[in-house]
């Protein structure tokens, strides 16, 4: 624990603005939860980094994006050791936990909720970052279950959104004071560009007498361009990369860690003056951003894994994105613009410059719900799991018939079993169902492993080819033939013949899904102690690394990735005894080919180690 003078010291801030302030005193005057109201830029993951360094006992501090963990945990390391939990959520990967403070993203702490940790009886306070993303059907499951353990294990919460209405029923649910700041520490100006015309929200018209980026620049200032699609932001990249040469960099999800890391330097170094991005970079990531250019103002709407049409950005999905522009520290202001393509679209766009905002709901469904506390308590009786409904922000009004159908669905399906102890009904979840928890697995899913288990034979890629999360991505490609292909060498390009216009984007949404699943239905066989489970294992250990069976030996190796380990393999070597004692050989073949040439080095540094 530190003193706040030591903690403004290592984090070089000179003083705390007046928010940050009221947030303090209250934090450290009262037991109560905190809701916070505040514009980007005002110092709400600043507030959260002090209030973890305060705190005695643990604290978790939860973000959207790994990207935005991993930014908060950058500057925390360099003071005390900090855990960076943001592993798959189906991976069993945290179960010691010496560190003080855990920065993760929702899905992760509501896994590691689900698996009942015990340093989880440590943590005191958590600070839950962004909560607006509950609005997000794929995110909004995860932030309600974190929340409502929060409330029901009496953790201190501390949450924070610049872009959420309703915020007085939020704080009732969450039974939270809120803290509210209207005024961004750094003003931004807001427009929709038609032409040459800048047009404020009050319809004001000011006319640029230059293009926009030469006028940025001129200035000495920076620039982020979001692009709606990663083709789109391609393309732009390279149109604008044959005018401004390396002052431009582009950033997507599509990059590596290492890729997205050594942009973000770029653009922090101010190396990088102009950024093409997605919306991977419209939340919470603090960058020096001067000004935030929205080229597009759709987004491709995908249902089942296919792309269906085009939906407009929300006010707070653009409130997110504008709120880039001009960080305190770097700018004295930020600008944010729209461009329209039309008198109408320019128009139809300042509705987005007024300050209006969403209210949140939730996804979370009782079969979930049950599923996942039940995971986090082993037993319950059903007035302890009835009377735990009512910390939930969907499920604490739900009719009690609707949650006893549930409950009776859970049973047939032998997800829980129920028995009746001293006139007291209890629920205890079935090994089926802890492995259906564990592996974020829904009702739909639990339906169809059911199904599969009652077969007596079965061919496990078959299996996995046609389960419903993987159908939801295929868009109608040949899963078996990209599957069985992909474990014996193939590229993903190679790949894409087993669809009709497919891209390798597509093969790879493919790939991820069914390494998910084939974890998934490994840990189910593995938990009824079922014949096929060393073949489950292997399956997904081959999908998860694109090698056959004896070469996963070699895929683990370190710096041995998949492709050599594929050309070790092709060549007769499967584990690095063999390589090693015949690593002349394996030099010579290497050099013969042009690609492999280039990884010699990695054999000699290979074994040079003695593990």
């Amino acid at each position: 624990m530190y003193k706040l003078e030591e903690i403004l010291s290592k984090l070089q801030i000179k003083s705390l603005n007046e928010f940050q302030k009221q947030v303090l005193n209250v934090f450290l005057n009262s037991n109560k939860n905190v809701l916070l109201i505040a514009p980007t830029g005002i110092g709400k993951t600043t507030i959260a980094e002090i209030i973890m360094l305060m705190s005695q006992n643990k604290s978790v501090y939860i973000s959207p994006l790994r990207a935005l963990s991993y930014q908060v945990y950058n500057e925390l390391s360099a003071i005390e050791p900090v855990r960076l939990a943001t592993g798959d959520v189906y991976i069993d990967d945290q179960e010691e936990v010496d560190e003080r403070i855990i920065m993760t993203t929702y899905e992760k702490m509501d896994s590691m909720i689900r698996r009942n940790y015990e340093w989880l009886n440590q943590v005191s306070t958590i600070f839950l970052d962004e909560l607006h993303n509950m609005r997000d059907q794929k995110r909004s499951e995860a932030i309600e279950l974190v929340l409502q353990w929060a409330l029901e294990k009496q953790k201190r919460i501390i949450t924070a959104s610049a872009t959420v209405g309703e915020i007085e029923k939020i704080a009732d649910w969450l039974n939270a004071e809120i803290i509210r700041a209207d005024k961004r520490p750094v003003p931004l100006f807001e427009y929709v560009k038609y032409g040459n015309k800048l047009i404020n929200k009050e319809g004001k018209v000011i006319e640029l007498k230059k293009d926009l980026i030469e006028y940025i620049l001129d200035k000495g200032k920076n620039i982020l361009i979001f692009e709606n699609t990663r083709k789109r932001a391609e393309s732009e990249y390279d149109r604008l990369r044959t005018i401004y040469g390396n002052k431009v960099i582009l950033f997507h999800g599509g990059l590596s860690r290492e890729e997205r890391e050594e942009a973000l330097q770029k653009i922090v170094k101010g190396e990088a003056k102009i950024v093409v991005s997605t919306t991977a970079l419209g939340q919470g990531v603090n960058l020096p951003i001067y000004c935030v250019l929205l080229k597009e103002m759709e987004l491709p709407q995908i249902e089942n894994g296919r792309f269906v049409g085009w939906r407009r950005l929300t006010i707070n999905e653009y409130k997110q994105i504008a709120g880039r522009a001009g960080r305190p520290r770097f700018d004295k202001e930020g600008i944010a613009i729209i461009e329209a393509k039309s008198e109408y679209q320019a128009k139809l766009f300042t509705n987005y410059l007024k300050d209006n905002y969403e209210s949140i709901r939730s996804y979370l469904t009782p079969f979930k719900f049950i599923l996942v506390h039940l995971s986090r308590n082993e037993t319950e009786t059903e007035n302890e799991l009835l009377n735990a409904i009512k910390y939930t922000y969907t499920l604490r009004n739900v009719n009690i018939r609707d949650i006893k159908l549930t409950l009776d669905k859970m049973s047939d399906l032998e997800i829980i079993t129920e028995y009746i102890t001293n006139n007291e009904k209890y629920y205890s979840l079935l090994p089926f169902g802890r492995a259906l928890s564990y592996s974020y697995l829904d009702l739909e899913d639990a339906e169809y492993y059911r199904a599969v288990l009652k077969m007596k034979d079965f061919d496990i890629i078959h299996i996995i080819a046609n389960s419903p999360k993987v159908i939801e991505v295929s868009r109608n490609a040949d899963v078996e033939g990209i599957l069985r292909d992909w474990i014996h060498g193939k590229e993903l390009k190679e790949l894409t013949k087993y669809g009709t216009n497919i891209t390798e984007k597509d093969v790879r949404n493919i790939i991820d899904a069914s390494t998910w699943q084939s974890y998934s239905f490994y840990a189910i066989l593995k938990a009824l102690n079922h014949k096929e489970t060393n073949n489950a294992l292997f399956v997904w250990l081959e999908i998860e690394s694109g090698v056959p069976k004896n070469a996963l030996n070699l895929v683990r190796l370190k710096g041995i990735g998949r492709k050599l380990a594929l050309f070790l393999y092709q060549h007769g070597y499967s584990t690095k005894k063999e390589i090693c004692n015949d690593i002349q050989n394996v030099i010579s073949v290497m050099e013969k080919d042009d690609e492999m040439k280039k990884q010699t080095w990695r054999i000699k540094e290979l074994c040079k180690s003695k593990k």
